[in-house]
């Protein structure tokens, strides 16, 4: 029994150990990339190992780390590129619309309602785009190789399928960040610990339904 349980907490204490180290080296693969060119192959390096982490392998943490980075670095260029000029455009869009509307406040009551509309479509499809690459992240994960015009319109798909479970990841993952700017003095423990568990939390509500979907 005790030894049971000594193994058992052996097994706790090597999860946290790996969970600690991948966001180590998550936070800086994304430093040194300028986030722009290393989130989508830092996250999917990590989201990788964590699969692996779960089927109980034994891993050199380090050297899988890099190989893996290095593996999703090349083919997922194109989507890093695609997702942040969108972005980039999603978000002047919001900014000018917004900025319209409190800057001008004399404006053709049809113009200021149409504005407020658009302004809320903006916002709209923003989160919807967010959801949209949380998919993409899993498709990538089970085909590296899928053009990106097919990745995108999948994506898509399973974004209006799986919606309610990615909006609530998402959810999570926006408390995660309102918490760390409410309690700075936390925000060590948030980086380094509370991130993984974000990891695993997307694993757990997404990957058995893609493993379904695509019959893996």
């Amino acid at each position: 029994m005790k030894e049971s349980k000594s193994n058992y907490l052996f097994k706790i204490l090597r999860k946290v150990y790996y969970l600690t180290i991948l966001n180590i080296l998550w936070v800086f693969m994304n430093i040194i990339g300028l986030v722009i060119f290393s989130a989508i192959p830092a996250t999917l390096t990590v989201f990788d190992i964590l699969i692996k982490l779960n089927e109980e392998e034994d891993l050199l943490i380090f050297k899988e780390f890099f190989l893996t980075f290095n593996k999703f670095f090349k083919r997922s260029l194109k989507y890093s590129l695609f997702i942040f000029s969108v972005l980039i455009i999603m978000f002047f869009s919001i900014y000018l619309t917004y900025n319209l509307l409190t800057n001008f406040k004399d404006l053709n009551p049809i113009f200021y309602i149409v504005s407020i509309i658009t302004l809320i479509l903006l916002v709209i499809l923003f989160v919807f785009f967010l959801v949209v690459i949380n998919q993409i992240l899993y498709i990538l994960i089970i085909d590296i190789n899928i053009e990106l015009l097919s990745g995108i319109t999948l994506a898509i798909k399973m974004s209006v399928i799986l919606l309610f479970k990615t909006l609530l990841s998402l959810i999570v993952f926006i408390l995660y960040i309102i918490i760390g700017f409410l309690i700075p003095e936390i925000i060590i423990f948030l980086i380094f610990i509370g991130m993984p568990m974000i990891f695993l939390l997307n694993l757990g509500l997404l990957l058995k339904d893609y493993q379904k979907y695509f019959s893996i």
